[in-house]
């Protein structure tokens, strides 16, 4: 049943003419954008009167509701959440299994409510309903609850598109425009709809999807206009993101890469403009070929984790470039179904993060259980002196030796010098015949030594941290950073920069 606590007129949602059979309607309150989006399975209310925004709170086994307790949870919603505000306390949902005759709003906490503006409120037993509400901000019309998502411009322009996935719902394309020249808007559903559980461990995580990866229901494009014009939509999702929506995370949305994973530079992008780099001046280069989940996760605070792939650095480049991490799980542990293979023996799903703490949370819970248990690793840190020799910057050696000793320091593991022409001599393969290392691979593309050298380092360093929780993590990480971006990011605006 419905209680009005205040004139019905005041909680009216100006949304203009809205039924059950729209999916998607539009609006703004104080200048932030919000979409009002239909669940996949209706959520009924009691409440018929005029459109009007509502909060639903889950009663937790409370069966009177005080001020002070209102009071806690509102500042909750408030400071945990970027979707919830006021506005939306037009009507107030209480669910929970206490039951209907036993419920009671005290009068103090009546006057909160009212001077909140709340003008109705309803409370949906658990035990009798079929649906029920996840706590957090909704649209009250036609006797249904729509879900509210937060709409932010791409203003780095690191996505392909905008969805919405989530374990057993079909994934919903998001087409709109944003407010920046030539971006979209990429909707974000509401933090408070998702509490880690035993089952659901990565609840209410926000991730983006390199678009290599197939999801059931949307195109794959492969940043490739002619790929995406060729082929129909996806029949199955990838089943390492599979993995993502049934452990609770939600899917926001497709990120660019290099023209089918490969190596293209800004000025190389011909069908998609390729996403800006947030560092330094804002023309680096983002690297590729996850350049979209490595742009997106650095740029945007409301976004968590963002998946890319690699297969020779496709994965570890963009964590550099952007100023993130990056992660390349071991070789197998994640399935490829579903992932649009660049070189099979090599393609490995990777993550990227800003916060390392909030990456081993998810590394555990996508991968890491899989993972070989066994503390006794034979565990050392490849030492190219080879490339080493190759570097001329003193200052920049100086960098590569005090990350090393500190990864010696803090792991348990020893440095072990190894030289390719060394061991070429030694045993070369038939093959090359009478050549040298150097004469045989003239012809090959090989990565600057630096950039070899930070993409070794930063990838012990998390794999080491895989194993381990040693405090120094973070500040090792932070150096290796520090080092690849020491001279070898290219500026978009020159290829040879």
């Amino acid at each position: 049943m419905t209680t009005y606590i205040r004139s019905e007129n005041d909680s009216t949602a100006t949304l203009g003419q809205v039924d059950f059979e729209d999916t998607l309607r539009t609006f703004s309150i104080r200048g932030n954008q919000f979409a009002a989006l239909r669940p996949a399975q209706p959520i009924r209310t009691e409440y018929d009167g005029p459109d009007s925004f509502a909060t639903v709170i889950w009663l937790e086994g409370q069966v009177k509701v005080t001020s002070k307790w209102l009071q806690q949870i509102i500042e909750t919603y408030r400071s945990s959440d970027d979707v919830f505000c006021e506005t939306f306390l037009g009507g107030v949902v209480f669910t929970g299994s206490s039951g209907k005759n036993n419920f009671e709003i005290l009068p103090d906490a009546v006057q909160l409510l009212q001077s909140w503006g709340t003008v109705w409120t309803e409370v949906l037993d658990i035990d009798s309903t079929g649906t029920v509400p996840l706590p957090g901000p909704y649209l009250a019309l036609g006797g249904h609850l729509f879900e509210i998502f937060r709409l932010y411009d791409d203003t780095h322009s690191a996505f392909m598109s905008a969805i919405v996935l989530r374990a057993s719902f079909p994934a919903k394309k998001i087409s709109l425009g944003g407010n920046y020249i030539q971006t979209i808007k990429i909707a974000v559903p509401s933090r408070l709809q998702g509490f880690p559980t035993r089952t659901k461990p990565l609840a209410g995580l926000r991730v983006a999807v390199k678009d290599i990866f197939q999801i059931q229901g949307i195109r794959t494009s492969l940043c490739n206009r002619s790929y995406y014009e060729l082929y129909p939509q996806a029949t199955e999702t990838a089943g390492c993101i599979e993995l993502l929506t049934k452990v609770g995370a939600n899917i926001i949305g497709t990120t660019k890469l290099a023209s089918f994973a490969a190596t293209e530079e800004p000025s190389e992008c011909v069908d998609f403009q390729a996403p800006w780099n947030p560092r330094a001046d804002g023309y680096q280069s983002p690297a590729g070929s996850s350049s979209g989940s490595g742009a997106a996760i650095a740029s945007y605070h409301w976004l968590d984790i963002a998946i890319g792939s690699d297969t020779s650095g496709s994965g570890r480049r963009p964590g550099h470039w952007n100023g993130c991490y990056a992660m390349r799980p071991s070789h197998g542990v994640l399935p490829v179904n579903g992932y649009i293979p660049s070189f099979r023996r090599f393609d490995v799903p990777t993550f990227f993060g800003r916060d390392i703490r909030k990456c081993e949370a998810f590394a555990h819970e996508w991968y890491g259980k899989k993972l070989a248990q066994n503390a006794d690793l034979p565990l050392s840190i490849v030492f190219p002196t080879d490339y080493m020799a190759l570097i001329t910057n003193r200052d920049q050696l100086q960098l590569v030796d005090e990350f090393v000793s500190d990864l010696e320091a803090s792991f348990g593991v020893r440095r072990r010098k190894i030289s390719f022409n060394a061991l070429w001599n030694a045993s070369p393969p038939s093959q090359a015949g009478e050549q040298t290392l150097q004469e045989y691979m003239k012809d090959a593309k090989v990565a600057r030594p630096a950039e070899i050298l930070s993409f070794t380092m930063t990838t012990i360093a998390l794999t080491a941290f895989e194993k381990t929780s040693s405090k120094n993590t973070t500040e090792l990480l932070t150096s290796a950073l520090l080092f690849a971006g020491n001279g070898i990011c290219h500026d978009r605006r020159n290829l040879k920069a």
